[in-house]
């Protein structure tokens, strides 16, 4: 039995795709403009770690 929170999310799923006719680019796009017309504080991590490693990529050796 599948659990109720996995079939939410591949409702919502399903839905966006639906509402964007399959076309990650128009969502992405969408997702975009939400996050700037939110106001909220946009950090990206990707380029904190670059700007910490003095602009090489992190190395992934443990």
């Amino acid at each position: 039995m599948t659990d109720e929170i996995i079939q939410e999310v591949w409702r919502a799923k399903k839905q966006l795709a639906e509402q964007y006719h399959y076309d990650i680019d128009a969502l992405a796009a969408e997702l975009q403009r939400r996050q700037r017309e939110s106001g909220r504080e946009i950090v990206n991590l990707a380029k904190d770690n670059l700007l910490q490693t003095g602009g090489r990529p992190p190395t992934t050796d443990h």
